[in-house]
């Protein structure tokens, strides 16, 4: 069996500073330790029920030396490819939404908000539509309360949550103890693993993708097919979300964008 695992670190228990243009928090050493104790709590748990194929992606650099033994680590994101589950953790809130801590969805300081087929769409969001394209369903989150709001209303059941902590703005969260997370990390990663096999892939078919940019960042640079605007909305059309997701990179790649 094989779990893929996209790891971020704006959603671990403690991180709420940073991001905005803001310079990096004093406390990011931190906000790593407890990104990389929550993975190596899946990852532990995942091996022991037996799992021989786990792939990491690295959004955020790991703290060293931590991680078990026998994965597959990597920041290139196609290798979730074959996988039979995704789990996510780490995840914040999708941008624009005022009590989720580090709010921001692909980039904090030019997207203001993003919808994907009507839905209100954050990086979970995105990132499982990916994986659903390719018939992988995602079972597992954890991360900051909206993340959770987020995937119960676009992601179909049944999926574990954790929460790892409560915003009450872009950077300010109740925070809860990895003593107190170690525990529900553990249980919860072990139900998730029932659900192979239930939890059907989050598969939109054919995609709107829809973006509203800060200030004037999205008309610097109009060049079809990549995008075309309605209103105030960059929009990508395509036949998937395999599609769509190559056409923001080329977007993204695009000089001046």
């Amino acid at each position: 069996m094989k779990i893929s695992i996209i790891t971020d670190i704006e959603g671990v228990s403690g991180s709420v500073w940073g991001g905005y243009g803001l310079p990096l928090s004093g406390e990011l050493p931190y906000y790593t330790e407890m990104m990389t104790a929550e993975i190596a709590v899946i990852i532990r748990t995942l091996q022991k029920e037996g799992v021989d194929d786990i792939f990491l992606y690295e959004a955020h650099t790991l703290q060293p030396g931590i991680l078990p033994k026998n994965i597959t680590i990597a920041k290139h994101f196609d290798l979730i490819l074959d996988s039979d589950a995704v789990f996510f953790t780490g995840t914040h809130g999708p941008a624009n939404v005022r009590k989720a801590v580090l709010a921001h969805t692909m980039n904090s300081t030019m997207v203001y908000q993003q919808k994907l087929n009507g839905l209100l769409t954050g990086e979970l969001t995105l990132c499982a539509a990916y994986a659903g394209a390719l018939g992988i369903p995602t079972v597992f989150v954890a991360g900051e309360k909206q993340v959770e709001i987020e995937g119960r209303q676009n992601l179909p059941e049944p999926v574990e949550y954790v929460v790892d902590e409560i915003g009450y703005s872009n950077h300010s969260a109740i925070c809860r103890p990895f003593t107190d997370l170690k525990k529900e990390l553990e249980e919860k990663t072990r139900a998730a693993l029932s659900h192979i096999g239930k939890t059907k892939p989050f598969d939109l078919g054919k995609i709107t993708w829809k973006t509203k940019f800060r200030r004037d960042y999205g008309r610097r640079t109009e060049r079809p097919p990549f995008r075309t605007y309605e209103d105030d909305w960059e929009v990508i059309r395509a036949d998937n979300m395999i599609e769509a997701w190559n056409i923001n990179y080329e977007a993204c790649r695009t000089p001046g964008h």
